[in-house]
């Protein structure tokens, strides 16, 4: 339900918008546009002060919970509300709610009046911004939420303003805002603002969240300040890992179209061209690098990148290798899920022909977990060199120079990363205090991270088109498989190894047939319906080779040693068995390969229809209302 106000310090249309819309045709009038907006950019200026006061006290923090019970925090988020079209009578769960949680936050800070809560906020959030072209004064900027589990509902919107440097008188240049219901991640839309770059003016922008779920509210204030002085030289950040290495832009499978980062923490791959960027690695004394050489987590000492390759195998890229002082695979007894490199450069610029150097600089990164809701922010350097300030692996911060160089690898893993799933990370940097008063912060969002695993346990016999069968690790590509049980057969197009971390499931049929596979490899039931393994129970029936048998046994082991993946079918064999139908035989049963793993974690994923059938009913006005109002802003 995403709003986006093109019309820089002006709420008017769409407020004149929202007032016509069924329902809310009768709400009292709001304040009118332009005594609303004073009173934003004096509520921006007055928490400004509180913020600079808050994170003195928070140092690294980038993100302050508002306090339902503070008279300022609350009016402010009301008249943020109020510019996104949000009413008490268009939206009165939200309002109902908002109401509890000051009465609760009062009785709280009565009680408790010096009580510190250290437990991870629910919710968190960031700014990404971008300038271009260089020195125009041409900026564009979003705001994303993620609350962990997703919530009932969620607010975010972003202000975009002008100040002089006493940063007292606010002027706004643009805004934005988004709200959803049920869903796990919300993005406002990218919002525009053209400002004229002269002395002593400064642009900065704020967002302001808010967030409820069946017991739960989150609501909090970021602030941003990115440009200053007029630039000589204009600050900026740039990365050259982790980019996107494997697209293939001229496949028909439009999932190798897209613009994607493939993390394959757990694996390394033959002939998987198209299936990971990255993958763990070991740098032997040749210099040579071997993807995933035995389970023991010692034997990882990094991770690399693949060079493109034309007959499409994986290649380590030596020179994109990040190492590691420690093992990769496990921490302190915990599989650890989500490591990132990290390599590029940030520049602090120049202004009135003074270098700006870095000053007390900070870098940070967050995940935001797109698929489940939460985030990871309390990102490591694995193996950096001494003097790394927070989590963007420094090489020479050094206060006297403007220019910063980065390279390493950051592990995100202990933090949240408890599944495999599609992320985005920004990166922020901050100079608090730079000698030329130019830029205070710069942000860089990468917009889909995908982490991703392997499938059948080393030693499982696979049924070739000669009607032999060989263990799962003897498969070459350009074998063919046996895919049905009329006889068709799949050539081997890549294969991907490497070890899982998490218990295995284990299931046996009534004919004594055994399998193992990773809970989420897809397997057929005999009503043709594809379901990860980790859905299946006793006494459900499921294709074999041997026909329709039923399970008698499911239960998790651990494994230690390898699994294995493939990838299967030529264009022209894809086409004749239909693409959801790219599998083999597997100890008898028939299972998926790894494009039907991705397509099943699609499937799999609650569709907007099911995530709003479970919205709670008392919501269920305000959603209408937020759709009758989309719907008239649309128009």
């Amino acid at each position: 339900m995403t709003r986006y106000h093109a019309l820089p310090g002006s709420t008017s249309v769409f407020l004149a918008a929202s007032l016509l819309v069924g329902c809310a045709k009768d709400e009292p009038a709001p304040p009118s546009s332009p005594d609303l907006d004073r009173m934003r950019e004096a509520d921006a200026a007055a928490m400004m002060q509180d913020y600079a006061a808050w994170a003195r006290l928070h140092p690294g923090v980038r993100s302050m919970r508002l306090d339902m019970a503070n008279e300022l925090h609350y009016r402010f988020l009301n008249r943020r509300l109020l510019a996104a079209g949000k009413t008490a009578e268009n939206s009165p769960q939200l309002f109902r709610r908002m109401a509890t949680a000051r009465t609760r936050a009062i009785a709280r800070a009565q009680a408790r009046p010096a009580e510190a809560d250290d437990a991870p906020p629910w919710c968190a959030q960031a700014i990404s911004f971008s300038e271009a072209p260089k020195t125009s004064g041409h900026f564009a900027a979003q705001s994303t939420f993620s609350c962990t589990g997703g919530s009932a509902f969620s607010f975010a919107d972003i202000t975009a303003y002008t100040m002089d440097e006493s940063r007292q008188n606010l002027h706004i240049v643009n805004h934005g805002s988004a709200e959803d219901f049920a869903i796990p991640l919300l993005e406002t839309e990218v919002v525009p603002a053209a400002i004229q770059r002269v002395p002593n003016q400064i642009f900065f922008m704020d967002s302001a969240t808010l967030a409820f779920d069946d017991v739960q509210d989150f609501s909090g204030y970021q602030p941003l300040e990115t440009a200053g002085a007029v630039p000589n030289r204009d600050a900026t950040l740039s990365f050259t890992h982790p980019k996107e290495i494997q697209n293939d832009a001229s496949s028909s499978d439009p999932r190798l179209r897209e613009d994607v980062i493939r993390m394959c923490i757990y694996r390394g791959s033959v002939g998987a061209g198209r299936d990971c960027d990255y993958a763990v690695v070991r740098k032997e004394a040749n210099g040579s690098l071997t993807p995933f050489p035995s389970a023991s987590a010692a034997d990882a000492t990094g991770l690399a990148a693949a060079i493109p390759n034309p007959n499409g195998t994986w290649v380590a890229d030596t020179a994109a290798y990040f190492a590691s002082t420690g093992p990769l695979t496990y921490q302190n007894g915990s599989a650890v899920l989500a490591y990132l490199p990290m390599e590029g450069s940030y520049d602090a610029g120049a202004a009135f022909g003074t270098e700006c150097a870095n000053q007390s600089t900070l870098g940070s990164a967050q995940l935001f977990l797109a698929e489940t809701g939460g985030y990871c922010d309390k990102a490591q350097v694995v193996g950096s060199p001494t003097g790394n300030v927070g989590s963007v692996p420094w090489t020479a911060p050094d206060s006297k120079q403007s220019v910063w160089p980065f390279r390493g690898l950051v592990d995100f893993g202990q933090t949240c990363l408890g599944v495999f799933q599609n992320v985005k990370m920004i990166v922020t940097i901050t100079n608090p205090a730079p000698a030329c008063r130019g830029a205070r912060n710069l942000s860089y969002k990468f917009d889909k991270i995908d982490f991703r695993n392997s499938c059948l346990a080393e030693g499982t016999l696979v049924t070739l088109g000669s009607g032999k069968t060989v263990p799962v690790e003897k498969i070459a590509e350009g074998d063919k498989v046996v895919s049905d049980d009329h006889g068709r057969t799949l050539t081997v197009q890549a294969i991907a190894h490497g070890y899982e971390p998490f218990p295995m499931v284990r299931i046996q049929d009534d004919r004594g047939q055994r399998v193992m596979v990773t809970e989420t490899h897809p397997m057929l039931k005999d009503t043709g319906m594809v379901v990860a393994a980790k859905k299946l129970v006793v006494g459900d029936r499921v294709m074999t080779r041997r026909g329709v048998t039923t399970l008698v046994s499911v239960e998790r082991v651990k494994f230690e040693g390898r699994v294995f993946n493939f990838a299967l079918g030529t264009r022209d064999e894809v086409a004749v068995v239909g693409p959801d139908r790219s599998t083999l035989f597997a100890n008898g049963f028939l299972v998926g390969d790894n494009v039907m793993q991705r397509r099943l974690e699609e499937r799999s994923r609650p569709s907007r229809a099911q995530a709003l059938a479970r919205l709670p009913s008392e919501w269920r006005a305000d959603y209408e209302h937020a759709v009758a109002r989309k719907t008239v802003a649309a128009q």
